[in-house]
């Protein structure tokens, strides 16, 4: 939690939408999920410092969201894109 409180303090106050890719591509790194739902909500904080709540976006489409689930986690849009899983299974068949 500690640390969530330090990202929460680095977002500015007129920021409307976090942005987040998971698994990051090339890297891999993998989001945690949870803290990133949690990070868009100011009633998740126990000093929000006047923040307002922050629309959440994942883009899941590396490892699907049928895999990942960032919705269960408090993430509030995912985003799939259908073109790159389907160029991926032409270029490989």
């Amino acid at each position: 939690m500690v640390r969530l409180r330090i990202w929460y303090s680095l977002v500015p106050y007129d920021w409307q939408l976090l942005y987040a890719e998971t698994p990051s591509n090339p890297m891999l790194t993998v989001l945690d999920l949870e803290a990133f739902g949690q990070l868009g909500r100011a009633d998740d904080t126990e000093d929000n410092d006047g923040h307002h709540e922050i629309l959440t976006v994942v883009d899941a489409t590396f490892a699907s969201p049928q895999l990942v689930k960032p919705i269960k986690y408090g993430v509030d849009i995912v985003i799939h894109s259908a073109y790159v899983l389907l160029l991926y299974i032409d270029t490989t068949v």
